[in-house]
């Protein structure tokens, strides 16, 4: 029996770019909504999120960075309420298109939820968060973090091989 890792297609995860792609993605939401009949006037906010992740990445120094991680955390939860209101306006609406819509928000929501908590409780509070509670990527929710070794971290799948006598 082996084991081998088959990788996912996501770039290298930390808290700052999960928060980042998660305002990315309810801001397209957001504009999805605005085209479906929009009802709440929302803003914007991918621009300051990205800011402060750069600032994220390249600040030195732990109280820096947590003023950083703070306000990109309020963004984060900001677009999260935009979403949420449009959310509960727009079923007045009916159509296919509608409930696509939904169903994207339904899938997104509790992983954005997730990634939030889980940048609280490691950044703010310090806690550590064990691999298997981690979400590595909004996209590739099903994704783990594996360690083969002392060799470099891997995120993906790990695979099990068996071959028999033939």
């Amino acid at each position: 029996m082996d084991s081998t890792v088959t990788a996912a297609l996501i770039h290298e995860p930390s808290d700052s770019s999960l928060l980042w792609d998660a305002v990315r993605v309810m801001v397209r939401l957001l504009q999805q909504a605005d085209a479906l009949s929009s009802a709440i006037p929302w803003h914007d906010h991918r621009r300051a999120a990205k800011k402060r992740a750069r600032a994220i990445e390249y600040s030195r120094g732990r109280p820096k960075r947590i003023k950083h991680y703070r306000t990109l955390l309020k963004i984060t939860r900001t677009t999260l309420s935009y979403l949420q209101q449009e959310s509960e306006q727009l079923p007045l609406a009916a159509g296919p298109a509608v409930e696509l819509w939904q169903a994207q928000v339904c899938h997104y929501k509790p992983l954005i939820e997730r990634i939030i908590a889980q940048t609280e409780r490691r950044v703010l509070a310090g806690e550590p968060v064990p691999a298997g509670e981690k979400l590595v990527s909004l996209f590739e929710p099903h994704a783990d973090i594996i360690v083969k070794g002392s060799r470099d971290v891997d995120y993906g799948h790990k695979l099990d091989l068996t071959t028999g006598r033939s």
